[in-house]
């Protein structure tokens, strides 16, 4: 049996940033396929490097930062050798963005209407032809008499119906990817349903792959085909959605599990948390990134860090003594 390559495949990528004592990585040898059709979640705390995985993805990295090594393959396509001319062609194109702040992904003093036509600037077809698209693409999100909303403009709209705006605008150009970076952050919980929803509902019916960053646990669960569990610039385990979520290997991804409100159905006064905080950037790393803060740490753990291997199918987890290995 042959398999398809994936759409997105990450190999042994290294992200750095410049610093006065030295080069600070926020990414470090990440490996990390998608699929077409697929939707892979990425979850970590704040500072574990998943908007800079974004950022490296569509070559829009900022202060200074330089992939320092790896590769990373869109359909077969290295993007972090392509010159400026290669990238922009991609983006808007194989590749788009669904960013956190929909309030600031649209210029206020332009309509919204104007800006929808203008990110079809690449397709030859007549202005009449993208109206249409236009209409019938805010009527797939769920934007209601979309042709009395044309001339208005980006503060006339709530940051729900923005986010539509948004989806709108990313799906015009037809990508093959979509990266969805916090797309939920700023709703309300009935707003969040719906844009999981239309997400699902979008990949389903045009067979977009999405990239889904979030720290929202349960929408990751509810939305995502697999999950990558990302640790100070590490991938600690990746695997199927339903592996992560109902038999997690690693100690901080059953950490990062444990410290969801939702998973809590009593009552109490302090919510849990995963004591200590992440490593400096810029220090030098021995051992396992997780083990200053794993109460399961042994002392190979502070001196060896572990590879990825494989647990099961699809599941990599980077830990000596995963959690089914204990029980064992």
């Amino acid at each position: 049996m042959t398999f398809a390559p994936p759409l997105l495949d990450i190999r042994d990528l290294s992200v750095c940033y410049p610093g006065l004592s030295g080069a600070a990585c926020a990414l470090r040898h990440i490996d990390l396929r998608l699929h077409a059709g697929e939707i892979l979640g990425v979850v970590g705390e704040s500072g574990s490097g998943k908007t800079t995985l974004i950022a490296a993805v569509m070559r829009l990295l900022s202060g200074g930062a330089k992939i320092a090594g790896g590769e990373i393959l869109f359909d077969g396509v290295d993007l972090a050798a392509l010159d400026e001319d290669g990238i922009r062609r991609l983006r808007g194109g194989g590749l788009a963005l669904v960013g956190q702040q929909p309030m600031a992904a649209f210029n206020p003093v332009l309509t919204l209407g104007r800006q929808l036509l203008d990110v079809q600037y690449r397709d030859p077809a007549p202005a009449a032809e993208k109206q249409k698209r236009v209409l019938a693409m805010l009527k797939r999100v769920g934007i209601s008499d979309p042709e009395s909303q044309l001339g208005r403009y980006a503060t006339q709209f709530s940051g729900g119906m923005l986010q539509r705006f948004s989806i709108a605008a990313a799906l015009l150009t037809r990508p093959r990817l979509l990266i969805a970076d916090e797309p939920t952050t700023a709703l309300d919980t009935t707003t969040e349903a719906q844009i999981l929803a239309l997400l699902r509902e979008i990949r389903d019916e045009m067979g977009c792959s999405i990239l889904f960053v979030s720290h929202h646990l349960g929408s990751v669960a509810s939305l995502c085909d697999r999950v990558c569990v990302l640790y100070a610039g590490e991938v600690m385990e990746s695997g199927p959605a339903r592996d992560i979520f109902t038999r997690p290997a690693h100690p901080y991804t059953r950490r990062l599990l444990e410290c969801d409100p939702s998973a809590h159905h009593e009552r109490a006064h302090r919510l849990p948390t995963i004591g200590g905080s992440l490593p400096d950037p810029a220090s030098p790393l021995e051992g396992c990134v997780f083990a200053p803060r794993c109460p399961e740490a042994s002392s190979a753990c502070l001196s060896e860090n572990p590879p990825l291997r494989r647990i099961g199918l699809g599941h990599l987890v980077a830990c000596p003594r995963p959690h089914h290995e204990r029980l064992a």
